[in-house]
Order: structure tokens, then C-alpha cells, then sequence
């Protein structure tokens, strides 16, 4: 099956293959992603309801009171695989410069690739189980930082929101079968391009770095260097200007209501 996508930070669209990745779904039937929502019968635009829990939030708000397995960096364990110009690689092989698949930019080159390690980084870690999202996704266990973001769709997103793909963190979704709290492993790695991307890891789909404030407090200061060096517009401009996300994220109140179907 061939589906439209269209890049939502360029005006023109492309016609790519869907990697049928249909992810979460309410009850029903599930729903493929489409990245074009049909517009809504006339008469029941009104009817859709927007609780202030459901809101999307574009950036996570960390505050004193925000609980600590929500703080620390995106990352991910440094075996997860990820999709390059040169076949499946481990993270713990990609060098700056590699070409890496990239949901909605094709292959793109890798900025910076950094090593990420100890409690205030990653406070918790979370394995997600193979066939944990759906059949398929992740192909294998993966294990993730507990702030690291994971792709879903539905048809419920699409009336909420207008967009049938968000992103939520992984500790949200710790009420699903096969997602679960480990003990962190030795090595995760923080993956840095040009533009906030949605990665192919595992056979899932995860978004990269987005160096807000969190993810950058938790960072040496040498690595905030390089980041920045690589990103200049990042000190001049706020973060929803200067790297906007690639989805919009649910807050938790949302992301517990998914259950695989």
C-alpha cells in the first residue's frame, strides 16, 4: 500500500511507502497512519470535545514539582538498531556523519551522536517489549530513557488533534502490556540532527534529541558546546522557533487512555 505524506515543515508532499506501522488504537478496528486527515463532516466540527488533559503540549514544561521520572534526557540504549545508507546499525556504532532514515526526510546526516550515562541523565529506563505496540513494533526489546518519545496513531488523535501521529513519552505508557521499568543499562546514546526527526529504531518509531532546557541541563558542558556550536540559532531564538518539534506531544492524562488493541 502507498500512502501520502506530507512533510509537515515543507510545503510539498511526497509519495513513500507505509511501513505498515499501524499502531494504537481505541477498541475498534485499527487505522493505518495517514498523514492527510479528511476533513470532518460539516455540522460535527463542533462536537469534538478538547478536555484540558488531553491538550497537546509542544514542548515538556519542567518544573520543581515535575516528578523525577519525567526528567532527564531522550535517549536510547546503545544497542537499539537504527535504519542508515549502509544497512542496520547498532547505536553504539553510528558516527557523526553517518546518513540515518528519517520518517519525513528521507536519510539525513547525523550532527552529533553523544554517550549519556547516570541517575540525574536517565533517572529511569524503560524496556519496551517486542510486539509491545503491535505486531512487529518494536522487532526486538528495546529500552529507552523514561522522557524518550514513541510515535502513535489513531483515529481518536485525528479528532482531537487534526494530526493522526503525536508523540508520547515512554514512562506514560507503562500501563501497557510489555512496556516496563528496568534497570538502566551501562551506555545510552542522545542522537542530534539539523531538524527534530522521527527515527526508525527497532522497527519502532522515536523521535531524536530536541535540546530543550531539560535535555540540555542534564548534558556536560562540553556536550552543550557541540550542540550549540552545531546549532547556533538555539541561544538566539525561544525553542519552539528555533527547533521545532517534529510531532506534537500528549501529556500523560492521554497517553494512559491508549490500550493496543
Amino acid at each position: 500500500m502507498r500512502v501520502r505524506i506530507v512533510n509537515r515543515r515543507l510545503a510539498e508532499q511526497a509519495v513513500l511507502p507505509s511501513f505498515g506501522d499501524n499502531i494504537f488504537a481505541q477498541v475498534q478496528e485499527r487505522c493505518g497512519v495517514q498523514a492527510v486527515v479528511p476533513a470532518p463532516a460539516e455540522g460535527r466540527a463542533a462536537n469534538v470535545l478538547r478536555p484540558a488533559g488531553f491538550q497537546c503540549t509542544g514542548i515538556d514544561r519542567i518544573t520543581q514539582a515535575t516528578p523525577a521520572d519525567q526528567r532527564g534526557v531522550s535517549c536510547l540504549a546503545a544497542t537499539a538498531t537504527v535504519v542508515t545508507s549502509a544497512g542496520l546499525r547498532a547505536l553504539h556504532d553510528l558516527r557523526a556523519g553517518d546518513l540515518v532514515l528519517t520518517r519525513d526526510n528521507g536519510f539525513q546526516p547525523l550532527l552529533w551522536i553523544g554517550h549519556v550515562a547516570g541517575d540525574k541523565a536517565v533517572p529511569m529506563a524503560i524496556e519496551i517489549a517486542a510486539d509491545a505496540i503491535d505486531e512487529g513494533i518494536p522487532s526486538e526489546p528495546l529500552i529507552v530513557s523514561a522522557r524518550q518519545r514513541i510515535l502513535l496513531s489513531c483515529p481518536e488523535i485525528a479528532a482531537q488533534f487534526g494530526t493522526t501521529e503525536v508523540l508520547a513519552r515512554a514512562v506514560d505508557l507503562l500501563h501497557l502490556e510489555g512496556v516496563s521499568e528496568v534497570a538502566a543499562p551501562d551506555s545510552f546514546f542522545a542522537l542530534f540532527f539539523a531538524r527534530h526527526e522521527v527515527l526508525r529504531v527497532n522497527d519502532a518509531w522515536l523521535d531524536t534529541l530536541q535540546p530543550d532546557a531539560e535535555n540540555m541541563r542534564c548534558f556536560s558542558s562540553s556536550q552543550r558546546d557541540a550542540i550549540t556550536a552545531l546549532c547556533p540559532r538555539l541561544n538566539a531564538l525561544p525553542l519552539e522557533r528555533s527547533y521545532p518539534a517534529a510531532r506534537p506531544s500528549l501529556r500523560r492524562a492521554f497517553a494512559r487512555q491508549f490500550q493496543r488493541s
